[in-house]
């Protein structure tokens, strides 16, 4: 049934999910990692701190740094090994592969930085009762 202008009503049309490859999901997991991985260390830190300071050591506090830098570094590596071997792809999937791979690389730069940063904290304060 089509309305007077020639535009098809929403009842008689099925939507379509756009197709999404397995390639695109990973790559936007990948995208997501730095800053989840991140967040869940600015948590777990601040939630280890007096943990730490009952056992008097920072261990806890650098695993957790640790973890996470890992997990932005290996994001990296992925954006890097992707914007290096996307030319594989698809024409009309280049651009959109390109993108999220620099987006990746970005974003792993700037919460590498920023996971580092939350470290030195860690590196140059003691552990002492307030």
């Amino acid at each position: 049934m089509r309305r007077q202008g020639g535009i098809p009503h929403a009842s008689t049309e099925k939507a379509q999910a756009p197709a999404v490859s397995r390639r695109d999901a990973v790559l936007v997991a990948s995208a997501l990692t730095p800053p989840l991985a991140w967040a869940a260390a600015l948590m777990l830190n601040y939630s280890l701190v007096y943990p730490s300071l009952s056992r008097g050591n920072k261990g806890l506090l650098w695993a957790v740094t640790g973890v996470a830098e890992a997990l932005v570094i290996l994001a990296a590596l992925f954006g890097a090994y992707t914007l290096r071997t996307g030319l594989h792809v698809g024409a009309e999937a280049r651009p959109r592969t390109q993108t999220l791979a620099v987006t990746i690389c970005s974003l792993s730069l700037v919460f590498a930085l920023a996971i580092a940063a939350q470290a030195v904290p860690i590196l140059l304060l003691g552990l002492r009762e307030p």
